[in-house]
């Protein structure tokens, strides 16, 4: 959070800002602080390398020793101090790898609870945060729920809440994306990494006839996405990164909405 800005980043900030109205709510994060939000950001900077590949079906991955787990358990271990300072009455880790099992040791110590929000999807990384023993894990689907279950019987309180979406916001009415793209316009948002499968949404939509496609998000395979759609759509195509306040214009700029991710995303903010 803070130098990026993606589904996970948006999960915190709505769940924040809702906790804050009734609760003190802090934010651990890598970036700067955001402007106008009714918690309290602490920033913690890591020196990211944002170039750096996604590894997430790589051994080293697996193990939590490639660089992005890296980050994450260095992050966690700055933070502790301050973790141990305020004694949180529950702590809510969202990066995976190292940081429940260091959240989970210390609120332990202390007293606290750790909950868990399954953003990660049934796999590797979910399975490491069931493990971690939270006091309480939520699961964004009924699917997802009943797949914790199984992965860590031992834990009793597994419930299932899918992520919302602020309707005040995100509604028909409004003001639109200015595009120069011909409608109909179809619209895929997401990151630009390798388990979004954005490439085969530029491949189907070349095979149509007088058919936009706009894109909206980034990553790692920014390079490789822009140049196959400038390749197979021409004046067709479009990509933007635009911060989540202008997304509820960008979607009513479209006609229709697609994103095929691979099938261990484990709830596609995007689409609700």
């Amino acid at each position: 959070s803070g130098s990026v800005n993606r589904g996970v980043e948006a999960v915190v900030h709505e769940i924040a800002t809702r906790l804050s109205k009734k609760h003190d709510v802090h934010v651990f994060q890598e970036g700067k602080g955001d402007k106008g939000v009714d918690y309290v950001i602490i920033s913690q900077p890591m020196g990211m390398n944002w170039s750096k590949k996604d590894m997430t079906e790589t051994v080293l991955r697996r193990f939590f020793v490639d660089y992005w787990s890296i980050k994450i358990g260095l992050h966690t271990l700055r933070i502790l101090a301050r973790v141990w300072k305020e004694k949180y009455d529950i702590i809510f880790p969202f990066n995976g790898g190292w940081q429940p099992a260091f959240l989970r040791l210390i609120t332990w110590l202390y007293g606290g609870k750790m909950v868990i929000s399954g953003q990660s999807g049934m796999g590797w990384d979910d399975r490491n945060n069931l493990w971690s023993f939270p006091d309480a894990f939520v699961g964004l689907t009924s699917k997802a729920k009943s797949w914790a279950k199984r992965t860590n019987p031992f834990l009793k309180n597994i419930v299932n809440i899918p992520n919302g979406v602020d309707l005040s916001r995100f509604k028909p009415e409004g003001a639109e994306f200015k595009t120069s793209l011909r409608k109909p316009i179809i619209l895929c948002v997401g990151a630009l990494t390798p388990q979004k499968r954005i490439d085969l949404v530029i491949k189907a939509v070349s095979k149509l006839k007088d058919i936009s496609l706009l894109i909206a998000g980034s990553g790692d395979k920014n390079g490789t996405i822009i140049r196959l759609g400038k390749e197979l759509l021409g004046d067709r195509f479009e990509h933007i990164s635009v911060s989540f306040s202008k997304m509820p214009e960008v979607y009513r700029a479209a006609d229709l909405f697609t994103l095929v991710s691979e099938s261990s995303e484990a709830f596609g903010n995007v689409f609700v």
